[in-house]
């Protein structure tokens, strides 16, 4: 097997989640060319498990190499954002009610907030997330926009921002739960919120299974409740045939929305993408459903179901209609 392709394998199985088969794969194809690339990659493994001695080993040979490489040096500024986290971890582990550093090495939850152009929104969908009870967790914030919005992210090494050029929502989302590494996985809006309990409710209640379905009240600007969607077996089975009654109160096990291949990266049903990845999560397994109130969805004159009305209900017809062909 040639080293490019060694490579190309040992860059699918990251991207697929499978760091450890990417770790191997990537260290066979260094053992046979040392580049600058290949040192860069095996470095960005090593620092998302936490291991920066050997990942600061590997990016100073490469940097070494080549001091002028972009990727080496964003690396390298990640890595030093990386001890500063685990410093700040360290402190926080002292104080009561904080999390350990296990919430950076080992979260339960990863939570990917897309953002684009959202400064007036964003603070709220991310204070959300802070205020949330159960503290095990990393917040992914994903910026495509024009308007970076880095100096909103809190001073919480929890929270890891990054700016990345993506086609569209689901792209961006996809591209956040690359950088996912906890058990539990759930998307936020940059303009929804979760109740203070839902990660704790979550976590109490999924046991062995793999996906938990809560209540989402729809709120206008004043959080006054106009809809409700989800929070029972008749809004899950409502979905199955077709029919998005199951709000965003979402929870699934990281390693099935990786087996699912994360958001579909169809154009055509990019707006009702959410759509389409439930009713294939709903195909792979049977959810626990509770009836709490864990999601506010906000709907304002911004919000994509009002900017794309139509484009979204095309796309929600084709989701619809694939849940009624025969199973393959």
């Amino acid at each position: 097997m040639s080293v490019s392709e060694t490579q190309r394998r040992g860059h699918d199985a990251w991207t697929s989640g499978r760091r450890g088969e990417a770790r191997s794969l990537l260290k066979e194809a260094l053992r046979e060319n040392g580049s600058v690339e290949l040192l860069n990659d095996l470095a960005v493994i090593l620092l998302s498990t936490g291991e920066i001695a050997a990942a600061q080993q590997l990016l100073q040979a490469a940097r070494f190499v080549d001091p002028t490489d972009e990727g080496v040096i964003a690396n390298m500024a990640d890595l030093r954002a990386l001890e500063s986290r685990r410093r700040r971890l360290r402190v926080a582990a002292t104080v009561p009610g904080q999390v350990d550093e296990t919430a950076l090495t080992s979260p339960r939850f990863s939570i990917v907030i897309p953002t684009r152009d959202r400064r007036n929104w964003l603070p709220r969908a991310i204070d959300s997330i802070l205020r949330q009870t159960y503290g095990n967790w990393q917040l992914i914030v994903l910026d495509n926009g024009t308007d970076r919005v880095e100096d909103l992210m809190p001073d919480d090494p929890r929270v890891v921002y990054r700016w990345e050029p993506a086609t569209g929502l689901t792209d961006a989302l996809n591209r956040g739960f690359v950088h996912a590494t906890g058990e539990l996985a759930l998307s936020l809006a940059d303009d929804d919120r979760l109740v203070p309990e839902a990660l704790a409710r979550y976590h109490e209640v999924i046991g062995t299974a793999e996906m938990v379905v809560g209540t989402t009240h729809i709120v206008d600007v004043n959080d006054v409740v106009q809809w409700v969607r989800g929070g029972t077996q008749e809004c899950v089975e409502a979905t199955r045939a077709g029919d998005m009654l199951l709000g965003a109160a979402i929870c699934y096990r990281l390693d099935l929305f990786r087996r699912l291949g994360g958001f579909s990266g169809d154009p055509a049903i990019e707006t009702a993408a959410d759509f389409d990845l439930y009713v294939r999560l709903l195909e792979a397994t049977d959810p626990v459903v509770i009836p709490d109130v864990l999601h506010l969805y906000t709907d304002h004159p911004g919000v994509l179901s009002r900017t794309r009305t139509e484009e979204q209900a095309q796309a929600a017809a084709l989701v619809a209609a694939s849940c009624a062909l025969p199973a393959a």
